[in-house]
């Protein structure tokens, strides 16, 4: 692909259509860009699935007991989470 974003739509697309169901859920955190977070707003809504937002702590850095307790469901069909945020510069 050209470039992050392209092959997050990618993703989204071919991945998303043949594995995302009714009532699944997909994370996303509250540091994302925009390009990683439309994508999978639309699957949702498409596929009629639930996007879940992982908090961040006041440090900037992602709320792993957040993210532990998201994940517990047993629902979730995908994480997707940037390494760095360009919104806080969180590693």
């Amino acid at each position: 692909t050209r470039g992050a974003t392209e092959s997050i739509n990618m993703v989204a697309s071919c991945f998303g259509r043949a594995f995302i169901h009714p009532e699944d859920e997909i994370v996303v955190t509250e540091i994302e860009h925009h390009s990683n977070l439309v994508p999978w707003q639309m699957l949702c809504k498409e596929r009629g699935a639930h996007l879940r937002i992982c908090r961040v702590t006041d440090k900037g850095e992602l709320d792993l007991a957040h993210l532990q307790q998201l994940l517990s469901s047993g629902k979730v069909k995908l994480v997707a989470c940037a390494h760095m945020s360009n919104v806080l510069g969180t590693i």
